[in-house]
């Protein structure tokens, strides 16, 4: 999936789940969340382990991490009321859902 189309998707998911909570610490994240995991795979992936995987997604794009990121992010924002990790974790569900997962 392109760059511009996962950050266009995060614009909006964002700006959609700000509006819903009327908080706008949500949209920045969200915002970022939709294209970290292209931006830490496709490096990693590429540069580094280029001849063991061979392809763009390796750890960002697993349900186990995304798992993780959305209950670590549900804790910070029930218990101190931050939703900035959340908010990024639903950034990172959204790519993964756009990429077909």
């Amino acid at each position: 999936m392109l760059f511009f189309f996962h950050l266009f998707a995060g614009i909006v998911f964002g700006l959609l789940l700000g509006d819903l909570l009327h908080d706008r610490r949500w949209i920045l994240p969200c915002i970022i969340g939709s294209v970290l995991p292209d931006l830490i795979d496709k490096s990693l992936g590429y540069l580094i382990f280029s001849d063991i995987f061979g392809s763009g997604r390796i750890f960002l794009h697993s349900i186990v991490i995304v798992s993780i990121l959305l209950l670590f992010g549900y804790l910070v924002w029930k218990y101190w009321g931050h939703p900035e990790v959340l908010a990024a974790a639903f950034g990172i569900l959204f790519h993964q859902v756009l990429d077909m997962m």
